[in-house]
């Protein structure tokens, strides 16, 4: 019982956080005023976005509610973190003991709030472009996209380590199937990055030919085909026809809009200095976790993705940046594994000096996110 209050407690700060930030932002005009304005007109009969779920979900809340577009999407928000937070605490749980429970609520706000550590500030003057983060305010389907994306990387990797159809389950068969159509029509940055990994681990998968077999068959019938029938039906929608939009190869195009080239390796190592650490100390032994392994090779494609890809919507600059998205769903589901070994490793740690340093280097991205979180709700200082 104490334990399930600490997790609704915990949840429910969280989410009031994140339904305040909304409040400013939608005061000063952002997506989530956007995003409402899309849904009002699907109401009116307009054309849905190739990824509509975030406006359903609003729709459905006015339904409710009848109330302002301001409220409803506090409420939308709210009710998101909220669940996101639950299935942190559900799944780090699931993976260790009770014990640990104190270290999971510390774990749980770190995921949610945490941020680069962002030095070079003093030098451009951003807090957001050019890092890697796994936390925004202003963007109501990245938001959305965790928690289907986290209940979806949960089970394909359970998947992936046991294979046989009466050990997963059929719900979790199912959840599979339902989670993997959700995060695309949410936002498909998640399954571009998650689905060519898949592929290379079955590729490279040492297991008999038999049981590798029935891996390609189930993998492709639950997460190929549906995934790639939605992504080809979005492509076709967005980029072909009469649309403006477009996509191409350009190195550091979108990065080198807000910052200089020189900046790049030192604003990856600031993003990812907890992940850096927690594989410096654990090395192969981490990566011989699925959850880790799955994750970090997402995080490293999504680079590339955010590096090589620009993207141009309507006739506005190329700068539109959603290849980054993918960046952030990524970085998420690396700090939610890396967590999880570390929370694993903790309860049997026998070097202290170790675990310091990690703590040490978990509080440095907990303040920078305090003052990211501060930043948003000032909006004379928010950056972007």
């Amino acid at each position: 019982m104490k334990k399930r209050c600490s997790w609704f407690l915990t949840s429910f700060f969280l989410s009031s956080l994140y339904a305040y930030a909304v409040y400013v932002k939608m005061s000063f005009g952002s997506d989530f005023n956007r995003h409402a304005i899309v849904a009002e007109s699907m109401t009116r009969g307009g054309d849905a976005p190739p990824h509509f779920l975030y406006q359903i979900v609003f729709i459905l809340m006015n339904w409710i509610t009848s109330a302002s577009p301001v409220v409803n999407s506090m409420l939308v928000i709210f009710l998101i973190v909220f669940i996101t937070s639950y299935f942190l605490f559900y799944f780090l749980s699931k993976e260790n003991s009770s014990t640990v429970n104190k270290k999971m609520v510390y774990f749980v706000f770190f995921i949610l709030i945490s941020h680069p550590v962002t030095l070079l500030f003093f030098f451009d003057n951003h807090l957001y472009y050019g890092y890697f983060t796994s936390n925004v305010y202003h963007n109501p389907s990245i938001i959305l996209l965790k928690p289907i994306a986290l209940v979806n990387f949960f089970l394909v990797c359970q998947f992936l380590e046991k294979p046989v159809l009466k050990k997963i389950g059929r719900k979790n068969i199912f959840l599979i199937v339902l989670t993997t159509i959700l995060s695309i029509i949410t936002k498909p940055n998640y399954s571009i990055a998650l689905l060519p990994v898949v592929f290379l681990i079955l590729l490279y998968s040492t297991k008999k030919k038999k049981e590798n077999f029935k891996r390609w068959y189930l993998v492709s019938l639950l997460i190929f085909i549906p995934s790639g029938l939605i992504l080809i039906w979005q492509y076709m929608g967005f980029y072909s026809g009469g649309s403006k939009n477009s996509l191409g190869i350009a190195p550091f195009q979108i990065y080198l809009y807000f910052s200089q080239l020189w900046t790049v390796f030192p604003k990856l190592l600031l993003s990812i200095l907890f992940p850096l650490s927690m594989l410096c100390f654990y090395g192969k032994e981490m990566m011989g976790n699925m959850k880790v392994k799955v994750s970090s090779f997402m995080f490293l494609l999504s680079i590339l993705y955010a590096y090589l890809l620009y993207d141009r919507v309507g006739q506005g600059e190329s700068g539109a940046g959603n290849f980054w998205w993918s960046v952030q769903i990524s970085y998420f589901l690396l700090l939610f594994s890396c967590l999880s070994f570390f929370l694993k490793k903790n309860s049997q740690e026998e070097k202290r000096k170790k675990r310091y340093i990690l703590f040490f280097i978990i509080g440095i991205h907990f303040i920078s996110g305090i003052f990211w979180y501060i930043s948003n709700i000032i909006p004379y200082y928010w950056s972007p």
